[in-house]
């Protein structure tokens, strides 16, 4: 319930300005536009603590309940890699369950269809989730090596709030971003091939993954 107050809270805040005399353009600012409801400014900026504050109260591997029934650290690792998989899949979803509630609601439907909104609301969820783990990596990273949630928690937030302003801008050293292939909602309205979006978010997710095994498992229960 949380969630779908916050996420409805952030549709209508960031789309008040294109609720009157909706049309295909508005469609299209509220999702992809520098401050819609699925713009690089929302979801690295706006989306990243909610979700760090969910992976912290839901997923509960460093309890001492849970601890003990391990005697492999990399069990334990497999367990946070499974929940943060269940808790991405279902924040994601919720993510794009709001935008599709409202958006049904303020836009026709013949206009939904010719914008092909619905899949290209099914395929950005894809993304988000392969975000949201990406996300996760980075935090449990941060948190093995600071040894402190709070302290993780706000380094992984700033660490993507950078990589953004960085892109904003203009000095990153490459054309290619992590936001680009997180917004496929743009490239999809604009008639573009997610693919090989994908392929580069499950890289990042898998090598990002493997960082925090290994230095998740090189600790000891005791230490």
């Amino acid at each position: 319930m949380a969630s779908l107050l916050f996420f409805s809270a952030v549709w209508f805040f960031q789309g008040r300005h294109w609720l009157i005399d909706t049309d295909y353009e508005k469609l299209y600012e509220l999702n992809v536009s520098v401050f819609g409801y699925n713009s690089a400014a929302a979801y690295s900026l706006i989306y990243i603590l909610p979700f760090l504050l969910l992976l912290n109260l839901l997923v509960r591997h460093n309890s001492a309940e849970i601890t003990t029934r391990f005697d492999k650290r990399s069990s334990l690792y497999h367990l946070f890699v499974y929940q943060s998989i269940q808790l991405a899949i279902s924040y994601a979803g919720i993510q794009c369950c709001v935008n599709i509630l409202w958006t049904t609601l303020f836009f026709d439907q013949p206009l939904l269809h010719q914008a092909s909104f619905y899949q290209a609301t099914f395929y950005n969820a894809i993304a988000f989730i392969l975000f949201y783990l990406i996300t996760a990596f980075c935090f449990k990273i941060t948190e093995t090596i600071t040894k402190s949630t709070a302290l993780s928690m706000g380094i992984t937030v700033l660490l993507f709030a950078t990589s953004y302003f960085i892109e904003k801008i203009g000095i990153s050293m490459t054309h290619w971003s992590l936001y680009q292939d997180v917004g496929v909602m743009e490239l999809l309205f604009n008639g573009g091939v997610v693919g090989i979006n994908y392929l580069r978010l499950v890289v990042i997710a898998i090598i990002t993954s493997l960082l925090a095994s290994m230095l998740f498992e090189r600790k000891d229960f005791i230490t």
